[in-house]
């Protein structure tokens, strides 16, 4: 078991051999990454409507069905934006410059986006839900959009806190097994708990958005803004800070 700061160590690491991925090597890890959160929605919302009727267990079961997306980017070292965000730790240490990290989270979240959108056009044209799914991802996105832009904000800020914690608790252990149930229980979190993942919600927007659901206008101006301020404020700023100062040597 690693302590506080060897874990902040190890954050460091894990921080410049991300920011030493060429571009391209960077763009396609973030790609898969946006892939593999699709493919854990894909899954969350088969299971909650095919198969649990009753909506508080269905709930605890998409989420730990949604979470087989982080666990692959952990065991293939994906780059996900909302990790990425304990990148300012780095600076904050003068280890990077914040350009360097800037230019990383602009990569890596277009690379999610189009990783996300990729699978939910699979999924979406090779028929892959039925009329009960895209029920319920219509409801959800109704529900995401509609928020206001300070709610969208605040769960966002709620979100990513509990992301990142859940990266450094990931790792305090070299157990790959204790990584997974970790990462495991910290997206069971943020799901049940409503908050706000801009990358998630790129996968589920998308659905909406070829089912005509609602337009890419309303999906980035009154969802993914806001929700990218608050993870980037949840997991870039507040965390960091805290820790940086808390720990600080």
């Amino acid at each position: 078991m690693n302590n506080i700061y060897q874990v902040l160590e190890t954050i460091g690491e894990q921080n410049k051999s991300k920011l030493s991925d060429k571009l391209s090597t960077m763009f396609l890890k973030a790609m898969m990454a946006g892939l593999f959160i699709g493919m854990g929605g894909t899954v969350a919302i088969k299971v909650m409507t095919k198969f649990l009727p009753t909506d508080g267990f269905k709930s605890v079961i998409g989420a730990l069905m949604f979470s087989i997306g982080f666990i692959m980017i952990i065991t293939f070292g994906a780059q996900l934006f909302t990790g990425n965000s304990l990148m300012t730790l780095s600076v904050l240490n003068k280890k990077h410059k914040i350009q360097s990290v800037l230019r990383n989270w602009s990569i890596v979240w277009l690379g999610n986006l189009l990783g996300a959108v990729l699978f939910a056009a699979l999924v979406y044209y090779a028929k892959g839900f039925n009329d009960t799914d895209i029920e319920l991802v219509t409801n959800l996105v109704n529900k995401k959009v509609g928020l206001s832009f300070g709610s969208a904000v605040l769960l966002g800020i709620g979100c990513n806190m509990v992301i990142t914690l859940t990266v450094m608790l990931g790792s305090a252990t070299n157990d790959y097994l204790a990584k997974v149930v970790v990462s495991v229980f910290g997206v069971m979190v943020f799901f049940l708990s409503g908050y706000e993942h801009v990358i998630a919600n790129m996968y589920f927007m998308a659905i909406g958005l070829f089912n005509g659901t609602h337009s890419i206008v309303d999906i980035v101006l009154n969802n993914l803004i806001p929700v990218t301020i608050g993870n980037i404020l949840g997991g870039g700023i507040i965390i960091p800070l805290l820790l940086h100062y808390t720990y600080k040597k």
